[in-house]
């Protein structure tokens, strides 16, 4: 359990807080308890490639442009799977001869990452889903796709169930 004061809840985007259902908010004198599923990641050694599947949200990820792209675009054709979470489909990723990052076995700690581009869509149950990409020092590091309630996939979702969600304009 991790403790944050409300100016810093309120320094999140209402968008993330409203997409992790899985966090249980309670105001308590100033202070918001905040429970974050933990996970668990396993290191694949030595990395493998990326399924099709996994390329193909990667590259939708990377269709609409933004600063750095491109050079991120380059990195997908040789990036590799070095870790894969247990209760989701996300994945970690690194460089063809790069070595893996410490897991942190928790999700939504991403202090060290920058989120640049998402997609959301809803899983053939009607429940909320989504795909972040997160990069570290300007290199691919992260593909988290999750569903809203926290349940793990039965399988890999359609690419069409996603749309991409709209880059704001700094």
């Amino acid at each position: 359990m991790r403790w944050a004061s409300s100016s810093q809840m309120r320094s999140f985007s209402e968008t993330t807080i409203m997409r992790y259902k899985d966090i249980v908010k309670e105001e308590k004198t100033n202070m918001v308890e905040v429970r974050f599923r933990e996970t668990h990641w396993q290191s694949i050694t030595p990395p493998r490639t990326l399924n099709d599947w996994e390329h193909a949200v990667l590259n939708f990820l990377l269709s609409e442009p933004f600063t750095g792209r491109d050079k991120l675009q380059e990195q997908a054709g040789t990036v590799r799977v070095s870790a894969e979470c247990r209760c989701c489909l996300s994945i970690e990723l690194t460089g063809p001869a790069g070595s893996p990052r410490q897991l942190s076995n928790s999700h939504h700690g991403h202090v060290d990452m920058a989120m640049v581009a998402d997609l959301e869509g809803v899983d053939t149950d009607g429940t909320p889903m989504w795909a972040l990409l997160f990069v570290q020092g300007g290199r691919l590091a992260e593909l988290e796709i999750q569903r809203a309630d926290g349940r793990p996939f039965t399988r890999q979702p359609n690419i069409s169930r996603f749309e991409i969600v709209p880059r704001r304009k700094a």
